[in-house]
Parts: C-alpha cells; sequence; structure tokens
C-alpha cells in the first residue's frame, strides 16, 4: 500500500508544479528559528501556506482560511489536517494536504490562485465576521465599527434610563451612552432637556437686524 501510495505521490508530483512548492515552504517552515514544531506529520503531507494565528487573527486571514480549508475538505479523499507551530505570540495552525491526493491539490491550486488575484475568497463570510467582531453584544451596546455602522447601537432614538422609582439617571437606557455625548438629531420624546437652539442661518439674521 505504501509503495502505491508512492508511485501516486510521484506521478502527481510531475504533474502539477504545485507540489514541489508545497515541499519548499513546508522546508522553511521547518526551519523557521523563531517557530517550535508541536506536531509531527508523514513524509507524503505538505504544508500550504494557508495559515492562521489560533488565539485570534483578522476577520480576512481567518475567513479566506475557513472557506480554504471548506473548499478543499470538500473534494478530498482524505480531507484536510493541520501543522502546529508555537511561538511567542500565539499558535500557528496551518493546513495540510496530502501529496496523493490530486483532488485536494487541485482545489488548493485553484484557491491559491483566486489569492493572487484577490485577498478575499468570500466576501460575505468576510463581512459577517466583521459584523461579529465589531458588535461583541449584537451591536445593541457596542459597536467598534464606526459612525457609519447601521447597528441599533448607531441608529436606535436614545431614551433616557428611568428606573420602577422613577428615578432617571444621566445615559441612554438602550446603549447607555452619556447624554452629553447624544447628537442632538436623535433625541427622544421623553428627554426632559430642553431642545438645543440651533444657529440661526445669515437670511434670518438680516430678517431679525430690520
Amino acid at each position: 500500500m505504501t509503495g502505491a501510495r508512492t508511485r501516486r505521490a510521484r506521478r502527481i508530483t510531475e504533474a502539477m508544479p504545485l507540489v514541489s512548492m508545497l515541499r519548499a515552504h513546508g522546508h522553511d517552515c521547518d526551519n523557521m528559528w523563531w517557530t517550535r514544531r508541536d506536531s509531527r506529520h508523514d513524509w507524503f503531507e505538505l504544508t500550504t501556506p494557508l495559515s492562521i494565528n489560533d488565539r485570534g487573527d483578522t476577520p480576512v486571514n481567518e475567513s479566506n482560511f475557513a472557506v480554504a480549508e471548506s473548499r478543499i475538505d470538500e473534494v478530498s479523499a482524505f480531507g484536510v489536517s493541520f501543522r502546529y507551530d508555537l511561538w511567542p505570540g500565539g499558535t500557528i495552525r496551518t493546513l495540510v494536504v496530502r501529496g496523493d491526493d490530486a483532488a485536494a491539490l487541485a482545489a488548493l491550486d485553484t484557491v491559491l490562485t483566486a489569492l493572487a488575484d484577490s485577498a478575499v475568497l468570500d466576501d460575505e463570510d468576510v463581512a459577517r465576521r466583521e459584523w461579529d467582531e465589531n458588535h461583541p453584544d449584537g451591536g445593541e451596546r457596542e459597536c467598534r465599527a464606526g459612525e457609519g455602522c447601521q447597528c441599533v447601537y448607531r441608529t436606535h432614538q436614545h431614551v433616557l434610563d428611568v428606573r420602577d422609582d422613577g428615578a432617571t439617571y444621566p445615559w441612554c437606557g438602550v446603549c447607555f451612552q452619556d447624554v452629553e455625548a447624544w447628537d442632538d438629531h436623535r433625541y427622544d420624546h421623553r428627554d426632559p432637556r430642553p431642545q438645543p437652539q440651533k444657529p440661526h442661518d445669515e437670511a434670518q439674521m438680516v430678517l431679525f437686524a430690520t
């Protein structure tokens, strides 16, 4: 069986230049001085250039890794596996494919070609991950995305926090923002403070002067 695998892997290596590139990449990874290998693999398993930091990575990196893993695993007869490298800033997890798995290698080649043309494999998946990262509570009481976001936190009408005993507190009962930071255009009708005076435009000033 091992001989059959060796012959199959040799034929695939001759037909797909990608295999030689992966072997060279794996060799480079094995010799990086700042990482420590935390896993071992057989000779026929190839290290891909698709890695993430398991302690947390960017939404784009996490998305590309997950999408690539899914696409390769879907066609592979053996599935994907991983290699783990430890370094002071985290744990690097890297996709690994078998050198005798032609379907997995073809899928990997397609993924790498797509990434050479675009930095993102799936725009919708990245957007979903970015939303989750910027809205740890679902967007109700916190938003890290910026003023242009359309989550509830950014767009809701502020309501003063009024307790059952009638006590009023100086923050919004929905998002807990301080009333001093409220947008003038998002006052709620239950806000007991007077509406701020808007500055008169130049035409009004001329009219008042006459």
